[in-house]
Formats: structure tokens, C-alpha cells, sequence
């Protein structure tokens, strides 16, 4: 039988405070996980204007992505269905964050090694490594 793709795309976003670098966790209140804001890929929707739909709905923000910044992580989620995450980066827009209660119960602002503890799959450790060398790649050029 062949595995059935469930595509999402979202965005890691980040600030920066206290001379460290911190990146926003949603708990999500179905699966009881923290995750970064994403959510299902629509009919005739790309993976980045997914991405903006998402933290709008759920965090009420519009952060603009670093240009060059694209993630993606694959991971099963039933015997039948395996699931696709294509993540961006932005820095937050905002001080203020307004979630999403039908769906999320709580966000953070966590540094990498804390996200890499309190998300679900290895895989983010990378990204988030990634993630971290291409903003201080974008603060050099600052």
C-alpha cells in the first residue's frame, strides 16, 4: 500500500533578546506537542504563502522570511500516512503574541538547545542549527 502525503509548511521564527538568540514554540492543544507555527498546505496554495497564512492564524503576525532559508523534514505519522513539513525563517514582527486558542494552549520563547529538548523529532536539531548559522549570517551583514 502506498503511503498517503500530508504536506504543511510553516515558519521558525525568532527574536533577539539578551544577547541570545530565541525562537517561538506553540503548544498545540490536540496533539499535546510544541511545534513552530505551520499548518496544512491548501488547494492552490505554495509552501510559503502556506507558511504566512499559518503565523497569521496563528500567532496574529506577518514576518517577512529571510530569503534564503528553506527547511524540510519528513516523519511518519500512521502506518499509512507520512507527513511533510517545509519550514521558513523569519525574525518576529512583533512584541505581541496572540494565539490561536481553538487550536493552541500556550507559546515560548526558547533558545535552540531548549527547542531541540521540547520538540518531537531529532531532525529539528539540525534545522535549527541551520537555522541559527543563517541569522548570524544575516547579522554580520547588518
Amino acid at each position: 500500500m502506498k503511503n498517503e502525503i500530508v504536506k504543511s509548511a510553516g515558519m521558525i521564527i525568532f527574536r533577539r533578546r539578551y544577547d541570545e538568540i530565541q525562537f517561538l514554540l506553540l503548544f498545540q492543544s490536540d496533539s499535546q506537542t510544541w511545534s513552530f507555527p505551520k499548518g496544512r498546505v491548501e488547494a492552490g496554495e505554495d509552501e510559503l504563502n502556506t507558511a504566512k497564512r499559518e503565523v497569521w492564524e496563528e500567532i496574529m503576525q506577518r514576518p517577512q522570511p529571510l530569503d534564503d532559508f528553506k527547511a524540510e523534514l519528513t516523519y511518519p505519522i500512521s502506518q499509512e500516512r507520512v507527513k511533510t513539513v517545509v519550514l521558513f525563517l523569519a525574525e518576529s514582527a512583533d512584541e505581541k503574541i496572540t494565539i490561536q486558542e481553538s487550536e493552541l494552549s500556550d507559546f515560548m520563547w526558547v533558545r535552540a538547545d531548549e527547542a531541540v529538548q521540547m520538540l518531537q523529532h531529532n531532525e529539528y536539531a539540525e534545522i535549527l542549527q541551520q537555522a541559527e548559522l543563517r541569522i548570524m549570517q544575516e547579522f554580520l551583514k547588518g
